[in-house]
């Protein structure tokens, strides 16, 4: 066997001088280089590994070469609209706000009515009474 030399990593002068933000930044590509990364891929669709080194030389992973061929697929076809990042908005947040504001109402309304039933008894019980005190008395 014979001797092999210890496998040294690589230094690379851009380590030296490469600084690393506080805050990790979202890459955003223009559709220009997404147009050019997918006519180099297209350029070279029949040789072995040719797609997988230019994915790699740029960073890139293959689910985001997919996504940017649907897109010029969109926009060829004149389908295409940009989707918007961030959380959707729910389409019954407003019915589910006006449903709670109703059943708040509708609670209200209840105890009103219930106030407004137990006087009315109160009243009934009161006029049979004075009824009957006002004829005992004749």
């Amino acid at each position: 066997m014979t001797p092999s030399k210890p496998i040294q990593p690589l230094a690379h002068a851009a380590d030296e001088t490469r600084q690393i933000a506080d805050k990790p930044q979202r890459r955003s590509f223009t559709w220009d280089y997404k147009k050019d990364i997918l006519e180099q891929l297209d350029a070279v669709q029949g040789e072995h590994g040719a797609m997988s080194k230019i994915i790699r030389r740029e960073g890139l992973y293959p689910a985001q070469v997919a996504t940017w061929r649907d897109e010029a697929l969109k926009r060829a076809s004149g389908d295409f609209e940009p989707s918007k990042r961030g959380r959707k908005s729910d389409p019954t947040r407003k019915l589910n706000l006006r449903i709670a504001k109703l059943e708040k109402e509708n609670a209200k309304l209840q105890q009103e009515n219930y106030i407004q039933r137990t006087l009315i008894d109160f009243q009934k019980k009161l006029a049979t009474y004075l009824e009957t005190e006002a004829s005992s008395s004749n």
